[in-house]
């Protein structure tokens, strides 16, 4: 069964892993940018979540990937990109948010990235509802990711009460609290 985009919002929205959820931005956008993207170093990434293995025509790189699970985006996109200027030379930046980003607030970022990194020549920024999209249509590399999740949810999915009589009951809380979470978008 195809994961409906309230199950991949929710783990977005649940995600406490930076690491985890930097690999799944790293292989998702190898994938769709077609630019392999590797990851770098736990400690003293010069601002980089990930980085392309070739360069660009100026000898940087051709691309470097910035992923956040931070609420403060603004800030941490100015801290990433201030960072990123002093020690990365790069023709494309990518930045992933885990937060659902209006698209007014997406051009509003990319203008900073911009103004703050003046020599890319090309700025993509993805936020959670560009990344359920794209997770939807990579599935398999959004399970590779987040495996023991998405099993969770489909447990629950498939979880069916019974009565204290033993009769196949409606779901009752559960199923009206865990209802959220399925909806499908129109």
């Amino acid at each position: 069964m195809p994961l409906l985009p309230g199950i991949i919002e929710a783990l977005f929205n649940l995600e406490v892993n930076d690491i985890r959820f930097e690999r799944f931005c790293r292989e998702l956008y190898s994938k769709v940018g077609g630019v392999v993207l590797v990851p770098t170093s736990r400690t003293w990434d010069l601002g980089r979540d990930g980085r392309s293995i070739s360069h660009a025509g100026d000898g940087g790189l051709a691309a470097v990937l910035c992923a956040t699970l931070s609420e403060r985006v603004d800030q941490k996109v100015q801290a990433d990109i201030l960072r990123l200027k002093q020690t990365t030379q790069t023709a494309r930046i990518v930045y992933c948010s885990s937060r659902a980003i209006s698209e007014a607030r997406c051009d509003k970022i990319q203008a900073d990235i911009r103004k703050l990194y003046p020599s890319a020549e090309s700025v993509v920024v993805l936020g959670q509802i560009q990344l359920v999209d794209l997770a939807q249509d990579n599935e398999e590399i959004l399970r590779h990711h987040y495996a023991a999740e998405i099993q969770n949810a489909e447990q629950a999915l498939a979880f069916e009460p019974t009565t204290s009589r033993g009769e196949k009951g409606s779901g009752g809380k559960r199923g009206r609290v865990c209802s959220w979470l399925f909806r499908r978008r129109a």
